[in-house]
């Protein structure tokens, strides 16, 4: 694979569409050279609420997006904790280590961590977790320097893969990608989607 080739993604990482939105853009995408291939566009999903859509669109150049791939989310499962320091607490929450999460609120985020902000189980027991900032067993704990405001919930990450065939240019009846595409997402009244990154790529 050549690096010219690579398609490129650009987004604002642990952006969150709001609800009732039509085509909100989550991300950006790019195909340097035209050639026949194979996209597949790994989207890795936060917190989601009911059943928002995500969609793959094309750009014809003046402005107008057409879709060439969708799916319909499902709702996440998000574990109510807390955090004292490096230890955090939610009743049976299940996780494992090396799984990454991430945390919301809503209110304040606990001293130390940011929106959006990946995360890795440690030290999983039945209540009680540590988040790391890399899953390495070198990495410590995340100390929170308070406990945050309003309601902190611990999300899974998700991996949702979208696959297509692409031709970028030549016979646009096949499949109308241009070298310019976009991630979107549609929201109804209380459908919310958090994205927390996008990776693309192809094979012949």
């Amino acid at each position: 694979m050549s690096a010219g080739h690579q398609p490129k993604s650009h987004l604002s990482y642990g952006v969150t569409a709001p609800a009732s939105q039509t085509n909100f853009p989550l991300a950006n995408l790019s195909i340097d050279n035209e050639m026949r291939l194979n996209l597949v566009v790994d989207c890795y999903l936060g917190q989601v609420a009911g059943t928002p859509s995500l969609k793959l669109q094309d750009s014809t150049g003046y402005s107008f997006w057409n879709d060439v791939k969708a799916t319909t989310l499902s709702a996440s499962t998000d574990k109510t904790a807390t955090v004292s320091g490096t230890t955090w607490t939610s009743a049976s929450h299940g996780f494992t280590n090396g799984q990454m999460v991430v945390v919301n609120s809503t209110g304040n985020l606990p001293g130390g961590y940011l929106p959006g902000m990946r995360c890795f189980v440690e030290g999983a027991t039945t209540d009680t977790f540590a988040l790391t900032p890399s899953n390495s067993t070198r990495s410590a704990p995340i100390a929170a320097t308070d406990s945050g405001t309003g309601t902190l919930t611990v999300t899974a990450v998700t991996l949702v893969t979208l696959r297509l065939n692409v031709n970028v240019a030549g016979d646009q009846s096949v499949m109308p990608m241009r070298p310019m595409g976009r991630m979107v997402t549609t929201t109804g009244g209380s459908d919310t989607v958090q994205l927390m990154d996008v990776r693309t790529g192809y094979t012949y």
